[in-house]
């Protein structure tokens, strides 16, 4: 039996959180990417960050965002930094399951 490489296991897990509708993974994130430049080309001025926000809103990062949308007027980059934590947490992800590949 052939060892699985990381583009397996990658594919592996973005099939497993899809399937189970997982709102904190790589295919969430993704989704949201491939959204945010899709709608780049239909000529939507939303930054990156902006459409991550309309989406992602994990378990670790939750009362964090929610502070963030209380406070936005008073304190608008703390909003920003929680969700460029969740990126960075996304990031070191990716990172992990292609090491080796790229």
């Amino acid at each position: 039996m052939e060892p699985i490489t990381n583009v397996e296991k990658l594919i592996y897990q973005l099939k497993s959180e899809q399937t189970a509708k997982y709102k904190n993974g790589i295919y969430h994130y993704t989704q949201t990417s491939l959204a945010y430049n899709s709608n780049r080309i239909e000529g939507s001025r939303l930054s990156h960050e902006h459409t991550i926000n309309l989406f992602i809103i994990d378990n670790d990062h939750k009362q964090f965002y929610y502070r963030g949308l209380r406070e936005f007027y008073r304190d608008p980059g703390y909003l920003t930094d929680t969700c460029l934590s969740a990126q960075d947490k996304y990031t070191a992800y990716c990172r992990h399951l292609v090491k080796g590949y790229l």
